[in-house]
């Protein structure tokens, strides 16, 4: 019998939704005298989205009432039915690789909300790229359990429950992206860089 199993008997149960968040990194520039999109800015508000299906089906984060996560700081969701297991939502920036213009990481720690509960997990973070910018999101890594897709502006994460092989071997998992400029503005920095080269010359 499961935890929640034995509290659901409990009357009285209190549903409190407690969202916390602190910001950190700063912004930089590239070289050039205009900016590069680097969003999400520290502090830009991100949807975060997420459920569990099985008995005790469940959606938690944004959707039921725990506010957008803060860019760049930490933020706690909880179980709307059971207030005392929660997922700790972190992200920030990080040293981009080459060729590429940004990066970030979601780092989503399940440790106290009893995942072996729920089959299958999914969260969505929606609203990292602005979809009218020129930037987009074009590599997801998944360190730890489950996988990640991207539409190039947000990203959604699917993974097990109680499997070894998923939350119940590493409650932490951590999702690493990194963006390119959109192709129109790539064949601008190409031309730049052409005519750079011909000046030099």
């Amino acid at each position: 019998m499961s935890v929640r199993t034995a509290l659901i008997a409990c009357a009285g149960l209190s549903i409190a939704f407690t969202a916390s968040a602190t910001t950190r990194h700063g912004m930089d520039r590239l070289p050039g005298s205009e900016f590069v999109d680097r969003s999400p800015e520290p502090g830009q508000g991100i949807t975060v989205n997420g459920q569990g299906d099985g008995a005790f089906a469940t959606q938690w984060g944004t959707w039921a009432g725990g506010g957008t996560h803060a860019f760049g700081g930490s933020t706690t969701y909880p179980d709307p039915g059971f207030p005392t297991f929660f997922v700790v939502v972190s992200s920030g920036a990080m040293p981009a690789p080459p060729g590429k213009k940004f990066a970030g990481f979601f780092e989503i720690d399940f440790t106290d909300f009893g995942a072996g509960d729920f089959p299958n997990h999914e969260i969505d973070f929606i609203g990292i790229k602005d979809p009218t910018g020129n930037n987009f999101i074009n590599s997801v890594t998944v360190i730890g359990a489950g996988s990640a897709t991207t539409d190039g502006y947000s990203i959604n994460w699917q993974g097990l429950g109680a499997d070894i092989g998923g939350l119940g071997g590493n409650p932490i998992v951590r999702i690493e992206w990194s963006q390119i400029p959109a192709p129109g503005a790539a064949a601008m920095l190409g031309l730049a860089g052409l005519a750079g080269i011909r000046r030099r010359r």
